[in-house]
């Protein structure tokens, strides 16, 4: 059964005030309506590949081009909050930019990436 979209809103505000109230940062307004989305880590496949494999690698284990930055590793040591605030906003002093802005991906997008992410690189 797919939860539906106000079973994920429900469950992603629940993990974000948990997440608050240990210290992680509280998300964006845009984070938090792009994880009230129902990702589909099928679509998010293709996006991943076009839009991050070339520095984090196909399997999200890093290449040298991203310092080895693995996302697989890095998607469990953030509330999926600041998980997708990074991917919006860039991580600034690095090479990562932002995917939220004129011309990035669309919410729907970064809730699949997020999804194939979250499912299929960091199991």
């Amino acid at each position: 059964m797919r939860p539906t979209t106000l079973t994920t809103l429900l469950l992603s505000t629940a993990a974000l005030a948990l997440a608050s109230s240990c210290g992680g940062a509280p998300a964006s307004a845009r984070a938090q309506q792009i994880l009230a989305l129902t990702g589909v880590a099928a679509a998010g496949t293709t996006v991943y590949v076009a839009n991050c494999g070339s520095c984090h690698g196909n399997d999200g284990k890093g290449t040298p081009s991203s310092d080895n930055v693995s996302i697989a590793a890095r998607v469990k040591t953030r509330t999926p909050g600041e998980f997708i605030d990074f991917i919006l906003l860039g991580v600034p002093g690095t090479g990562m930019l932002g995917f939220g802005g004129a011309g990035g991906l669309t919410d729907q997008q970064l809730a699949d990436v997020y999804a194939y992410i979250d499912t299929v690189l960091a199991p």
